[in-house]
């Protein structure tokens, strides 16, 4: 079985892939829980580009002449889901951020009525 351009092309990005993501899990800049959805990602890529007749028979589901194609759609697919996701995580992040600030304003008020009344009572 020889492979073609194609899935030697999409090999060796889901391989550099998946490097990539573990070396980034071992330096401790990607959390094991978003790698997760990367090393599936890398591996379906992986399958994806070894299995010729896979795509092809999705293509043919799907009524994409060029099977290689694909590829393009699932990467396309897994990026907007990741965006998405992204997006969602970065909004819960934000309410939490407007919350902790108004909490820490509230808490800095206090601090300085606190310290108005230590000042007053030390000087009565």
């Amino acid at each position: 079985m020889f492979l073609n351009t194609h899935q030697i092309i999409g090999l060796i990005f889901s391989f550099l892939l998946l490097i990539f993501v573990i070396e980034m899990v071992r330096r401790r800049k990607l959390l094991e829980g978003y790698s997760l959805l990367w090393i599936f990602t890398s591996v379906i890529l992986i399958i994806i580009s070894f299995w010729q007749n896979l795509w092809e028979k999705i293509a043919l589901l799907l009524g994409i002449v060029y099977g290689p194609l694909i590829l393009l759609i699932f990467v396309s697919l897994f990026l907007v889901i990741i965006c998405l996701d992204f997006s969602i995580k970065i909004s819960k992040l934000t309410q939490q951020v407007r919350s902790l600030i108004q909490k820490i304003a509230i808490l800095e008020k206090e601090i300085e009525e606190n310290v108005k009344k230590n000042k007053k009572h030390k000087r009565n």
